[in-house]
């Protein structure tokens, strides 16, 4: 390092440790109530001189509603970890006063066919708007909830022109908080670590995989959340977006090295008109008017595109909002202070600063163009509405079929969305029928209690994205992307390459995601048909008493929580191999059997009670001789080994791939486990688990901490009898040809030991990743590892490697020989190279076995009909044909 760099860094260390007596106002001009308590007063810290935590967030703002009469602080919920989620509504005291009459008026904009469009008229003329500045998603991006503080005194206090106009104009809804338990470990982190050192190497800059994060208490990122709805935060923020229909919705977010705001990126959903971003570009305009007042440096329409539905500015986006993302430059793991790579220094205060410059834009843009922005909630589905009139019918029929309670979530998520959805009281038929699983177009008789969904409602926009099998790239994007691939490809193989501008996943239909039974059809269904209003509730008929066992399908959620909770007490289960008939009944492969000789009396009361709570059908047994196939006691009803489980955190894991595994056995499942560190795996006791679950991570970081002496124990432990589990990643360092654990292997890896001619190159050129398409799998129902699968398998697949088939194992699951893209972006030569490539495999090693899957079936917890995989790859141990 120069003698200048160390000049440079020791001043602007000095600086935040010093930092001016005079700071720039929060908003020049205004002027404040003095009986509105300061958050200094309060908090005992200026905003951004500090940190603020959720506990004295909370105190804050109820200290601004009991001094305001502009303030109302709802408490939502609360996360995972039991911190409160509070919304602050803040606005004119009238206003206030009629909160709730304001809320309902509103609403009344949703639904054109019922409201005319003079009576929205009316309600655009008379109502305040409603804006949302939505704060923390990510919560480890901490300038977020100061700025959101900051926002609250400032509508609350405030007695400028401007602010006056935004509180008779606009209802601001301020959701300061909407990942309380990443900013809390954040937090903590930066107290316990900060020095104010700009320095990007510092290590107050560098917090670790736990602490430094921006997901949810299960690792789950929130703000990719908003459709599926796993956690417990996104589903309190989506109820109260459809409850307060906000006209904006910013979400504040952090922290690359210059702020960005819209318009938005390329792509931009299909679904959404050129209505919607003439809106963006307004706002656009003016909070760069806001920013170029200052001179401070910003960029737009870069990076943060609005395709993917999941995202808190998309998804409001598509509820008649105009969404949008700021990305702060300050905060987050910037820490107090940070040295940019221009050589400004920039604060957790400057983050702060410039949320709430933004945000302040946001309200008064709102406040300016009240009527219109009101008529524009009520325009974005009269539109919809026109438009689905001039369309072909679109209608979307999910059929209950072999797993009603999946069907029911699937229904259960869409009614969450403010999506109508019909039960048909009678079968009825189609002449065209399309399946979402193949290109067939049939004729098909649909049975009484299939569920109905018709493209013509106001949410059809919505719908369209979440339902059709494929949400459409724009053309200017896939121009912009195939542009890069023919650089890319002309370059050489270590020249610097173009991006392609993806930033998350392009395939999320839900009906696929969750493999329940789907079509949609070209005519519309005008039969009896009962509006759906909540949850689909299944019938349970409690059954007999049984002499000789229980029986239930081994294929739904509730069949594996009824086991896990068998096993946590202490009950023995059993699992056929082989189909067979009884009483008149054809049991399937995979039927569960719980023995009444095998497990004590209290078996009688605590099955039929687990069995109603988790909407299993129960069958009873009152003789072990059966009617067709193997008897109950043939060495075909394996007795079921209550697996003890341990799953790989931290590197070489990756943290959301765990969370979403953590999540999912101990939240949706009811299976526990054991979280190691990876880099323990060389010191404690394996022999305490008999399966090792290795998450998707990094391939190198697999190589880097499982090497050697490591990998070898590893290795013993599987001889032993041990089971190990590889996705993604960790199937890639399992398969290379140094650890050796299977004979499958990566395609284009080169061979180790083999030279590098220019024709071996030629043919093993690595294709480009895949970012995020569906791929149809092809399920051996016959192996253990298929058991339960009784409908199509997609899976999620990003990656560029391709595994060939194991020569030693079993071939469980391949990717479809003919058709190996079912929705979603990839380049021809992808398309190509998946088709038969190996996806789950299992080989046995000594006493036990290592099955790896290609991709990863646990991620983001949404692909529910692929779950049963990875169930079966850590549930299923036998005593009768080995592991």
């Amino acid at each position: 390092m120069n003698v200048s760099r160390i000049a440079t860094l020791f001043f602007s260390f000095l600086f935040v440790l010093n930092l001016p007596a005079q700071q720039p106002a929060w908003y020049p001009g205004s002027t404040y109530d003095p009986g509105v308590p300061t958050p200094q007063s309060v908090l005992g810290h200026e905003i951004g001189e500090y940190y603020t935590e959720h506990l004295q967030m909370t105190g804050y703002m109820r200290a601004l509603e009991a001094a305001s009469k502009r303030v109302r602080v709802f408490r939502v919920g609360e996360s995972a970890e039991r911190r409160e989620l509070l919304l602050v509504v803040i606005s004119d005291p009238a206003n206030i006063q009629r909160l709730e009459e304001i809320r309902t008026t509103i609403e009344e904009l949703r639904d054109p066919r019922h409201t005319s469009e003079a009576r929205a008229r009316e309600i655009s003329r008379g109502t305040p708007a409603v804006g949302w500045m939505n704060f923390a998603n990510d919560g480890n991006e901490t300038a977020a909830l100061e700025a959101a503080i900051q926002l609250a005194y400032q509508l609350a206090a405030g007695q400028d022109d401007n602010t006056i106009k935004i509180l008779k104009e606009v209802v601001t809804v301020i959701y300061p908080l909407h990942n309380p338990d990443a900013q809390a470990r954040h937090v903590t982190w930066m107290k316990a670590s900060a020095m104010r050192n700009p320095d990007p190497a510092a290590q107050e800059h560098r917090g670790d995989w736990r602490m430094d994060t921006n997901n949810t208490h299960f690792q789950i990122d929130p703000n990719r959340d908003a459709v599926f709805q796993s956690q417990v935060e996104s589903q309190v923020i989506v109820r109260e977006i459809h409850r307060w229909n906000p006209v904006v919705f910013v979400d504040h977010h952090g922290n690359p090295d210059r702020f960005f705001f819209p318009p938005w990126a390329i792509p931009v959903n299909a679904q959404l008109d050129e209505n919607a971003r003439k809106w963006v570009d307004i706002y656009g305009k003016n909070i760069a008017a806001a920013f170029d007042q200052n001179s401070w440096i910003y960029f737009t329409r870069q990076t943060y595109d609005l395709h993917y539905p999941g995202y808190y500015d998309s998804y409001p986006t598509l509820n008649g909002a105009t969404g949008m993302t700021f990305e702060t430059d300050g905060g987050g793991n910037k820490g107090l202070a940070y040295e940019l790579p221009d050589g400004r220094v920039t604060t957790l205060r400057d983050g702060a600063l410039h949320h709430f410059t933004g945000a302040m834009s946001s309200l008064l843009t709102t406040a300016d163009n009240r009527d219109a922005r009101l008529m524009e909630l009520y325009n974005f589905r009269a539109r919809a509405l026109k438009e689905a009139a001039s369309e072909p019918v679109k209608q979307y029929v999910l059929v209950p079929g072999k797993d009603p309670a999946r069907t029911a979530d699937l229904v259960d998520l869409l009614l969450k969305h403010k999506i109508e959805v019909h039960r048909a009281k009678i079968s009825f038929g189609s002449a065209t029928a399309h399946d979402y699983f193949t290109d067939r177009v049939q004729k098909k008789t649909f049975p009484a209690g299939s569920y109905l969904v018709y493209s013509g409602q106001p949410q059809k926009r919505l719908l369209r994205t979440l339902l059709d099998r494929e949400t459409p790239l724009e053309k200017d994007f896939v121009d912009q992307v195939m542009k890069a691939k023919a650089y890319n490809d002309q370059a050489g193989e270590s020249a610097p390459k173009k991006s392609y501008g993806f930033y998350d996943i392009n395939a999320w239909s839900l009906p696929m995601a969750y493999g329940v039974e789907s079509y949609w059809t070209e005519e519309r269904f005008e039969g009896a048909a009962d509006p759906v209003t909540e949850r689909p509730k299944l019938d349970f008929v409690p059954p007999a008493k049984a002499r000789m066992a229980y029986l239930f399908p081994w294929n739904s959620k509730g069949a594996t929580r009824i086991v896990g909770a068998l096993w946590k007490e202490n009950y023995r289960v059993a699992l056929t191999n082989e189909e067979f008939a009884m009483a008149g009944r054809t049991f399937p492969k995979g039927t569960v059997v719980v023995m009444t000789r095998s497990n004590p009396e209290s078996l009688h009361a605590r099955l039929p009670e687990l069995a109603a709570a988790n909407e299993v059908e129960l069958f009873t047994a009152d003789t072990a001789f059966v009617e067709k196939g193997k008897d109950l006691g043939d060495r075909s009803v394996m007795d079921l080994i209550k697996p003890s489980i341990a799953v790989v955190c931290e590197p070489p894991a990756e943290s959301t791939s765990y969370g979403a595994i953590w999540f999912m056995l101990e939240n949706m499942y009811g299976i526990p486990f054991t979280a190691v560190k990876g880099s323990d795996l060389g010191s404690i006791n394996l022999g305490r688990y008999n399966v090792l679950v290795f998450p998707d991570g990094e391939t190198s970081e697999y190589s880097r901490l499982l090497d050697g002496p490591v990998a070898d124990r590893i290795k013993n432990w599987v001889r032993e009898g041990g089971r190990l589990v590889c996705i993604k990643a960790a199937a890639a360092w399992a398969a290379s040809d140094k650890i050796g654990l299977t004979t499958a292997r990566d395609k284009f890896a080169e061979p180790a030991g083999k030279e590098k001619s220019e024709e071996a190159k030629d043919r093993k050129k690595r294709m480009d990743t895949v970012p995020g398409a569906f791929i149809r799998l092809e399920v051996d129902s016959e192996h253990q590892l298929g058991t339960g699968i009784d409908s199509p398998v997609v899976a999620l697949f990003q990656s560029n490697a391709v595994f060939s088939h194991s020569t030693k194992g079993a071939n469980v699951a391949k990717i479809n020989p003919e058709k190996a893209i079912l929705a979603g972006f990839a380049f021809d030569e992808a398309r190509e190279a998946l088709k038969g490539g190996a996806f789950l495999w299992d080989e046995q090693t000594g006493r036990g076995n290592v099955i790896c899957f290609a991709e990863d079936v646990t991620f983001r917890t949404f692909l529910h009909g692929a779950h049963r995989l990875f169930l079966n790859s850590i549930l299923i141990l036998t005593r009768r044909g080995g592991r």
